[in-house]
């Protein structure tokens, strides 16, 4: 099976915020940082109280506060990431890995060519494989793989690649 695909700015932005989305790590270092200003608040308004008595103000200060962090702060993480990735691919040398490519998959894994070169990864490469309404993700070990847009391939045939790519990943007995 042969894949023919534009690899663009926007499918490697995507491919970084959909493999982020899944990252054990990345989503402990947003749940940390998203807990650690509200504990800190709170830790404040209790030395405070302690300190100088209890005042309504100051709670409701520190809730709000706290509370909008909590609400907000996802967001902003996110969008820092997406930030850095964009800034990273506006530095010349990634222009050199834009462009179309071609995915053939078979039974000993995947081959890959793009304007860089070529690469080939046997099935225990491949993390996993994944389907939205706009991309097809093959995902390799680690943060790297293949953001395909669905409208370059079909969503027929994107059907069938993840089919494929899971019954590959399937236990071998």
């Amino acid at each position: 099976m042969t894949l023919q695909f534009e690899l663009r700015r926007e499918d490697v932005i995507a491919f970084s915020q959909a493999y982020h989305a899944g990252s054990p790590t990345y989503q402990k270092v947003r749940s940390r940082t998203r807990w650690a200003l509200p504990l800190l608040m709170m830790a404040i308004g209790v030395v405070q109280s302690l300190e100088s008595g209890f005042e309504t103000s100051r709670v409701v200060f520190y809730g709000v506060f706290s509370a909008a962090w909590f609400v907000l702060y996802p967001k902003r993480f996110d969008r820092n990431a997406r930030k850095y990735a964009e800034k990273a691919l506006a530095e010349p040398g990634y222009s050199k890995t834009l462009g179309p490519c071609t995915l053939t998959l078979n039974d000993e894994g995947l081959h890959s060519t793009s304007p860089m070169g070529s690469s080939s990864f046997n099935w225990d490469a491949v993390s996993h494989a994944t389907l939205t309404d706009a991309y097809l993700y093959i995902f390799l070990s680690g943060p790297i793989g293949y953001p395909i847009q669905t409208a370059d391939i079909g969503r027929d045939v994107a059907e069938q690649v993840l089919a494929y790519v899971n019954q590959h990943k399937q236990p071998k007995l």
